[in-house]
């Protein structure tokens, strides 16, 4: 399956144009060695270099997740995973950028209700290791003074920096764009550089899929007319809806998504997943179309990759002549995971 070239054939000239730089596994071996890498997720990288001179030197490295606090589902496995990989490094560590106010205003929920959801969140996330997290939130009154006061200054120095002319040609918005959509944004910005605002020797890594490409571009444009050292990016491919996967799997995606922290039913929905299967004897003969299947694709993004090559393996030589039993087992494989959380 090839997740990772697909996207960067799509979107390489803007990638490009962002300064980025195609993912090759072969450039982390001997650093990253967990599984999560062999996955067909990561698409593009920034700074990759850098980063892991950072790691390989024993520096301090700030890892940076900013989001707004859903219901979780299956996509915080891999970040789970991303953030396990890089906090085995004893100077680790991560910034969480909270839009409780973006949540609130999404979930029709009260602030109680968004800063339960938000735990659940963080236990996804993190597990129970929660040593060295700053959480710097969009609601001025939940943050520290001190995180509250550097915020602000990086905040106004962006919002001062960023003109109509930067939205309208990177996101597209005009004059009928609410004006909530303009702070938004420039806070998600603050927070991704508010690393490096602190110690310009630092590194940053920032995770973000290819949708949230335009936040970066104006990332890396504020950073350097403010001289703030540029983070470090890697991009990554989205898990897919189960309804559609040209679409995102969200928190607010009802029967297109798979939610954590809940019973074994919830996978029945995964069960209902288009296949990539044939007529069953035309099974037994030629086997199985995994490059088609949806249901193969979105396991590959949870499961090991050796059971993603073993599954193909058997799926395309006839050994699996049921599409609705390989489902099962990839069910059983994620549900595994799920409660290893």
């Amino acid at each position: 399956m090839e997740n990772s070239n697909l996207v960067w054939n799509l979107h390489e000239k803007q990638l490009s144009i962002s300064g980025f730089r195609k993912f090759e596994k072969a450039r982390i071996e001997g650093i990253f060695e967990e599984d999560i890498w062999d996955r067909d997720i990561v698409v593009a990288e920034s700074g990759l270099i850098d980063m892991q001179k950072t790691i390989k030197e024993g520096k301090p490295l700030t890892l940076f997740v900013g989001y707004s606090p859903g219901r979780p589902h299956l996509g915080y496995i891999l970040m789970n995973r991303f953030l396990k990989s890089f906090r085995r490094y004893d100077s680790t560590k991560i910034i969480l950028g909270i839009n409780i106010k973006e949540s609130m205003e999404t979930h029709n929920r009260t602030l109680e209700e968004t800063l339960k959801s938000n735990e659940l969140v963080e236990r996804a996330l993190l597990g129970d290791n929660t040593r060295e997290i700053t959480r710097v939130y969009d609601l001025s009154f939940l943050n520290d003074l001190s995180i509250q006061k550097l915020h602000n200054e990086i905040y106004s120095r962006v919002v001062r920096e960023l003109t109509f002319v930067d939205f309208n040609k990177i996101m597209g918005w005009d004059e009928k764009t609410p004006l909530s959509q303009y702070e938004s944004t420039c806070r998600a910005i603050s927070g991704m550089l508010y690393a490096p605002a602190q110690n310009q020797g630092s590194s940053s890594l920032s995770f973000t899929d290819i949708k949230h490409l335009p936040f970066v571009r104006l990332t890396k444009k504020v950073s350097k007319k403010l001289s703030i050292k540029e983070p470090s990016f890697l991009v990554t491919t989205a898990l897919p809806s189960l309804t559609d996967e040209t679409q995102r799997m969200s928190s607010i995606g009802g029967d297109s998504t798979i939610y954590l922290f809940s019973e074994v039913e919830e996978l029945d929905k995964y069960l209902k997943v288009r296949s990539g299967g044939r007529p069953k004897e035309e099974q037994m003969t030629y086997g199985g179309r995994p490059d088609s299947c949806l249901a193969l694709k979105i396991a590959s993004y949870i499961i090991s990759s050796h059971e993603t090559e073993r599954t193909i393996s058997e799926c395309t030589s006839g050994t699996r002549d049921s599409c609705r039993e390989c489902k099962k087992l990839m069910a059983n494989y994620m549900n595994h995971e799920m409660n290893s959380l």
